[in-house]
């Protein structure tokens, strides 16, 4: 899994989190009063204004998925599972 190092998560609600790349930002819905909360890949969708209007390519999607999958896996040591987009993707992590 390749994540990039310039990003940054915020969790400022049980219900969400909060996505940053420089000054573009995307809210994530999460659950995490769940014991496991979902990660989804399809949660995924678009920027906060003002860059909304920019379109977020697959590859870029996979990058977003895989840095905030590391910042809750090996950061915060969350128990979480991620939705990947099909279910040979979905995995769960921090399990133990």
């Amino acid at each position: 899994m390749i994540y990039k190092q310039d990003y940054n998560v915020r969790i400022p609600s049980a219900f969400y989190l909060e996505y940053w790349e420089g000054e573009h930002m995307m809210k994530l819905d999460m659950d995490f009063r769940d014991e496991f909360p979902i990660l989804s890949y399809r949660a995924i969708r678009v920027w906060e204004p003002p860059f909304a209007d920019e379109p977020i390519e697959d590859a870029k999607k996979r990058e977003i998925l895989a840095n905030i999958i590391f910042y809750l896996n090996e950061v915060r040591k969350f128990k979480f599972e991620v939705d990947g987009g099909s279910s040979a993707e979905s995995r769960e992590y921090n399990s133990k």
